[in-house]
């Protein structure tokens, strides 16, 4: 573009893809500007105009230049504005921003914010639309993971996860005729990871060997807090890494930071160990935040928050609009955000059967007579949370009578025999009646024996009778 072909865009004035800005102290509002571009067709931003269309330029130093550059950080997702400077006397020169919006990206935001473009104007976008064209991008089949991958050669990929990947799924002979033999190219071409010798997106998620700056969605944030509520930490790991490191850093974290109970079987000299939350749950609970996750965000992170009496394994992105979250506990139509990827993991053993996951949590739970999961939505993120089997609280009532609660409060004081709760409880109840109360209550985790007949005691488990 030359200075006539500058002063021909500008004689018709402002318009629903066209704004002046007179300087560069305005250059947060020329962003918002063309974040509004971006969501809509195109549009042009020009630095160096005023307001009634006078060319009045700007001095352009390296600072003004590094000001843009990081502007352009704050796009999401990654965004191709075409930059061009026309000078116009002397050292001024009007600074060209052009907004080329890819529609599988939309909706874009600008510092976490999405604006669209009303005739002239540039306004917030509203939240139900936003989420819409969110829900519409993650659901394209042309989505984020689809895309060919920015900077990203086979030489960056962990060749040694790829070769065990493929072992996999021979091993759980998933294979369908694709993975016939060692070729990289060739097998990741199979599993949709290439397309015409170009990388995607999908397997920089799977297969990175070191996250660069354009994959920062590829993070794992862990904490481990003390209480029941965000404080102090007493543990905390903040990791970048492909999706199946994540999952072995994760599976480290939990083991760290959660403990096992150990109980001596009656009549043997092995432990009966029962570990806070079940493997399978959690297994299947991190699989889930890794796969569903809205990698086209590079925004938030999968996270992992530990408490005393809880775990909470969050991932960005919410549900499919066609799925409620009454619909996780039952059987329910799965509707991918990541279908390479989940494939990948299906293949590999990871994954049994689309759509069960949320289901398989429920019933790892139930199955050793756990508190039921609970599945929910928050600040667009989806959340699993475990509720740990060993905690109770001084006001613990999950699951039990008036009577096994203040057989509970009264172990909690001291380690007690049963003739001596029958006195201390002051109710008319049998033998029969106690005897059942005290293995349901052992069963749910609260409490157990030590001795064996008369000397038999009961007392309650706490969290510092809890090994690692």
């Amino acid at each position: 573009m030359n200075i006539t072909d500058l002063e021909d865009l500008i004689k018709n004035g402002e318009s629903q893809t066209l704004e002046f800005k007179s300087s560069t102290a305005k250059l947060k509002n020329a962003f918002e500007t063309l974040c509004a571009f971006l969501n809509g067709e195109d549009g042009i931003v020009l630095i160096g105009v005023a307001d009634n269309g006078k060319i009045i330029g700007q001095h352009v130093a390296d600072k003004t230049r590094l000001e843009i550059a990081n502007m352009l950080k704050k796009l999401e997702p990654a965004a191709n504005i075409a930059i061009d400077y026309i000078s116009i006397e002397k050292d001024k020169q009007v600074i060209i921003l052009k907004a080329n919006p890819d529609q599988r990206c939309i909706p874009y935001s600008f510092n976490s914010r999405a604006y669209e473009r009303k005739e002239s104007e540039t306004h917030f976008m509203a939240q139900g639309r936003y989420q819409q064209l969110l829900l519409s991008r993650d659901l394209d089949p042309h989505s984020w993971e689809s895309q060919f991958a920015v900077g990203i050669s086979i030489d960056d990929l962990d060749i040694a996860e790829i070769n065990q990947t493929f072992q996999d799924i021979r091993n759980n002979k998933r294979v369908d005729a694709i993975i016939k033999n060692d070729n990289i190219v060739d097998n990741l071409t199979r599993l949709k990871l290439m397309e015409n010798g170009h990388l995607l997106n999908a397997a920089v998620v799977l297969f990175a060997k070191d996250i660069s700056r354009h994959y920062m969605q590829c993070v794992l944030r862990m904490a481990r807090f003390k209480g029941t509520e965000k404080g102090g930490f007493i543990d905390s790991r903040h990791v970048f890494g492909n999706a199946f490191q994540l999952l072995r850093e994760a599976e480290l974290f939990i083991d760290r930071n959660t403990a096992v109970a150990s109980n001596l079987k009656t009549g043997k000299l092995t432990r009966d160990d029962q570990p806070e939350y079940p493997f399978d749950a959690v297994r299947e609970a991190l699989i889930n935040a890794f796969v569903h996750r809205n990698y086209s965000s590079v925004g938030g992170s999968t996270t992992i928050t530990i408490y005393d009496d809880r775990m909470e394994i969050a991932n960005l992105g919410m549900l499919s609009p066609n799925i409620t979250l009454d619909d996780l506990k039952k059987v329910h139509t799965s509707y991918p955000r990541n279908p390479q990827i989940i494939n990948v993991f299906y293949r590999r053993g990871l994954i049994e059967s689309m759509g069960i996951g949320t289901q398989e949590i429920v019933k790892a739970c139930l199955a050793v007579n756990m508190r039921e999961p609970e599945f929910f939505e928050q600040a667009g993120n989806f959340v699993t949370r475990l509720w740990s089997r060993h905690f109770q609280t001084q006001v613990d009532d999950i699951d039990l009578t008036q009577r096994q609660k203040k057989i509970l409060k009264l172990l909690r004081q001291s380690p007690t025999s049963p003739k001596d709760i029958f006195v201390l409880l002051k109710e008319d109840i049998t033998d029969r009646t106690l005897r059942n109360d005290l293995i349901a209550l052992k069963q749910k985790g609260y409490i157990d024996s030590k001795g064996k007949t008369k000397q038999t005691k009961w007392f309650a488990v706490k969290i510092t009778e809890i090994r690692k």
